[in-house]
């Protein structure tokens, strides 16, 4: 099931960034609704939907992901419905993308490949700051972490601003969403357990 096939889509997790994926989705004429399992436990009506797009680090342990793993209701990570997304929405279009992911490093990373294509206009992605970088001009847009959502968020940004970068580069948090040209992953070293401690993060990096 892909977000093209779905009509009714379920998002996880608002603190990571479902709001900006279920704006997109009503943007195709899905009916999307958003639900915070840290704060409730079990959705308030049968669920009766075609997808659930939850965040890669999600604990399996929640009772909303177990009532939909019950009821066979197929799961997409938020990596791959923000690439699905970027795809149907050509986000991309004449754009080299970098997407740089690891357990340590990331944010270094994506500054020193800037260092390396500086004499072209580049949006540029860090949990530390988010700037379009031009021979002519440096805008500097509001901090966004490093959640795959917020990709999103910051190309529709550039639109609005009609900034026409040539290269973008993105810092991802556990993993590549696989809009990429070129995908980096800086390390593995300092793992920890994500997903109520069911994985490593360091093979979820891997993985995508």
């Amino acid at each position: 099931m892909n977000i093209k096939e779905a009509a009714k889509i379920l998002v996880l997790d608002p603190i990571h960034g479902a709001e900006v994926i279920a704006e997109e989705l009503k943007e195709f004429g899905k009916e999307a609704e958003i639900f915070n399992p840290y704060r409730e436990s079990t959705f308030r009506d049968p669920l009766n939907f075609d997808l659930v797009i939850a965040p890669v680090h999600l604990s399996p342990n929640f009772e909303i992901v177990k009532q939909a793993s019950t009821s066979n209701i197929p799961f997409m990570t938020h990596h791959e419905a923000v690439k699905e997304i970027a795809g149907i929405k050509n986000l991309f279009a004449n754009i080299k993308v970098v997407e740089v992911t690891g357990t340590i490093g990331k944010t270094s990373t994506c500054e020193l490949i800037y260092q390396l294509v500086k004499d072209k206009r580049v949006l540029l992605h860090t949990s530390s700051s988010t700037r379009f970088i031009s021979p002519d001009e440096t805008l500097t847009f509001p901090k966004f972490s490093g959640t795959p959502a917020n990709v999103l968020k910051v190309m529709e940004l550039a639109r609005r601003k009609n900034l026409k970068p040539d290269i973008a580069v993105f810092e991802v948090s556990l993993g590549l969403t696989g809009i990429g040209d070129v995908g980096v992953i800086t390390s593995v070293k300092e793992d920890y357990r994500i997903a109520g401690g069911t994985k490593d993060a360091s093979a979820v990096k891997k993985a995508s």
